[in-house]
C-alpha cells in the first residue's frame, strides 16, 4: 500500500525489495516462477486514526506506481494496482460532507453504474457531478482537517472516542502498536461505556476441513431448486455461489470437495441470471458424501440464507444426468411493462415480432461483433394486462440477455427495459 501518512522513499524501496525477495524464493524452487503483486492507494476513512488526513493526489499516486513498474523484472513479476482515479472517488466520498450526497445523486442521474468495473468508470462524469454540487473532487479527497475542526461525521457516535483516535494517531506517528483488546486487555477506546463485550470466546471452533474425496460408489448427487425474490435479485452470480456454499457449511451438509491443490466444493450451478432479475426457479447440483432425506437437505438451508433466497426442493439424481447448466432447455419470463419508462403499442410490437422469420441482433462478445437471431430464441410471446410473457430457448452457442431480448420484441432500446421489471417464472429442465 502506498500513500500512508508516514511514508518515506525508504518505505517504497522496501516494497520493491520485499517483492524481489519473494520472487527470488519462488525462483529457487522453480525456474518458471512468476509472481503477481498488487499495490493500492491508501484512502483515509471516517472514525479511524487517520480520518483527518487527505489522500495522495492521483497524479502523484500514478507517478509512484509507475516507479514500481520500472523497477520490476519484466515478464516475471506482474504488478497490478487499484486504479488511482477510482481511489480518488472513493476518497472524496469517504472524506466529504453532506454535499457529497448530492454529487453521488448527480453522478447516478448522469449514468454512473458499476464503477468498480473499469469499463463503466468515468472520472470526468464524477468530476462534473462534484462541480455541480459546488465541490472540487480532488480538493475534497486530499483535504486535511485541522485538529480542532468539526468533522462531517462528528454527529455519528460509533462508541470509539475522539480522544482515543487522536492517541492512536500519535502512536502511529511514533511507530507504536496497540495491543489487541480481544484477549481482555482493555485499551479504553470508549466501547466499554456501551457495555459491549469485545473479548473472544475462550475456545474457538476449528475451521471446517474439506471432506476427502469419496469413492464413486459413495457419492450422492442431488439437484436443488431455489428462488431469488425481492432484494435477493440483486445478488450477482459469484456472490450467489458464495452465499449458497456458505449456507451448505452452516447447515452441516456433507459436501464433497474436488481433488487437487485448491479443493473446491462439488457444487455446480445453472445458467447465471443478470443482476436485478428475480426468479422462481433456479437450479444447482450438489455432490454429498452420503445419502440424505430430501426434506432434510431443504431444512439445512432454513435460517442460513438472506431474505428472498429460498431453497424449495431437493431430489436425488443419477450421476449420468446432464449438469444443472446443460439440462436447461429454456425459460419463461414475465416483464412488468408498467415499470418501463415509456409506453407504446406493445401488443402490435409482439405480433409483429412473432410474424418475422428472423430478427438479427448485433452483440459484442470478447471485443468482436456477432449477429444473433432473436426470433430463433423466442419460442412464444404474449402481451396481456401490461405484462409480456416471453418463452425462450437456452441457446448454448450464443443467446441474448433477457433485457435485450425483451427490448427487441417490444421495439425498444435495452436500457429501456430495467432488469428489476423481469421475473423468471419457470425453468424448463
Amino acid at each position: 500500500m502506498i500513500g500512508l501518512p508516514t511514508e518515506t522513499p525508504a518505505d517504497a524501496a522496501a516494497i520493491v525489495e520485499l517483492i524481489k525477495r519473494v520472487f527470488a524464493k519462488a525462483k529457487s524452487r522453480t525456474a518458471r516462477a512468476k509472481l503477481n503483486a498488487t499495490i493500492s492507494v491508501f484512502v483515509p476513512k471516517a472514525h479511524t486514526p487517520f480520518e483527518r488526513l487527505g489522500m495522495l493526489p492521483p497524479a502523484e499516486a500514478k507517478e509512484r506506481l509507475s516507479a514500481f513498474e520500472r523497477t520490476m523484472f519484466r515478464g516475471q513479476v506482474t504488478l497490478k494496482w487499484h486504479n488511482p482515479e477510482t481511489s480518488l472517488v472513493e476518497g472524496a466520498i469517504a472524506h466529504g460532507d453532506r454535499r457529497v450526497g448530492e454529487a453521488i445523486e448527480r453522478a447516478y442521474l448522469a449514468g454512473e453504474r458499476f464503477d468498480g468495473w473499469r469499463e463503466f468508470f468515468d472520472l470526468p462524469r464524477w468530476r462534473n457531478a462534484f462541480l455541480q454540487a459546488g465541490l472540487d473532487i480532488e480538493a475534497v479527497a486530499t483535504h486535511v482537517y485541522g485538529e480542532d475542526d468539526v468533522l462531517p461525521w462528528s454527529g455519528v457516535d460509533i462508541g470509539v472516542s475522539q480522544q482515543f483516535l487522536k492517541e492512536e494517531y500519535a502512536r502511529a506517528l511514533r511507530g507504536e502498536t496497540t495491543p489487541d483488546c480481544r484477549d481482555g486487555r482493555c485499551q479504553a477506546c470508549g466501547l466499554r461505556e456501551w457495555n459491549l463485550n469485545t473479548e473472544l470466546a475462550a475456545t474457538v471452533a476449528p475451521p471446517v476441513k474439506p471432506r476427502q474425496p469419496a469413492p464413486p460408489a459413495a457419492r450422492f448427487r442431488y439437484r436443488l431448486r431455489y428462488a431469488k425474490r425481492d432484494t435477493a435479485r440483486w445478488f450477482g452470480h459469484l456472490d450467489l455461489a458464495s452465499i449458497l456454499t456458505r449456507a451448505c457449511r452452516r447447515g452441516g451438509l456433507p459436501v464433497l470437495y474436488s481433488e487437487g491443490f485448491h479443493p473446491q466444493p462439488r457444487i455446480s450451478f445453472g445458467p447465471p441470471l443478470s443482476v436485478g432479475i428475480a426468479s422462481e426457479e433456479e437450479y444447482l447440483d450438489i455432490l454429498l458424501a452420503h445419502a440424505m432425506k430430501e426434506e432434510d437437505i431443504v431444512a439445512a438451508f432454513v435460517g442460513g440464507l438472506p431474505a428472498g433466497l429460498v431453497v424449495e426442493k431437493a431430489a436425488m439424481i443419477s450421476r449420468d444426468e446432464p449438469s444443472a447448466f446443460d439440462a436447461v432447455k429454456g425459460w419463461s419470463f414475465t416483464i412488468d411493462l408498467t415499470r418501463l419508462p415509456k409506453t407504446g403499442n406493445f401488443s402490435a410490437a409482439v405480433s409483429d415480432f412473432l410474424a418475422r422469420k428472423t430478427s438479427p441482433v448485433a452483440v459484442v462478445k470478447k471485443g468482436k461483433e456477432k449477429m444473433i437471431d432473436a426470433r430463433e430464441l423466442v419460442i412464444d410471446a404474449a402481451f396481456e394486462d401490461m405484462t409480456l410473457r416471453l418463452d425462450m430457448r437456452h441457446a448454448r452457442s450464443g443467446g441474448l440477455r433477457p433485457q435485450l431480448l425483451a427490448a427487441t420484441v417490444l421495439g425498444l432500446a435495452e436500457d429501456e427495459v430495467p432488469a428489476a421489471a423481469i421475473t423468471k417464472r419457470r425453468t424448463d429442465i
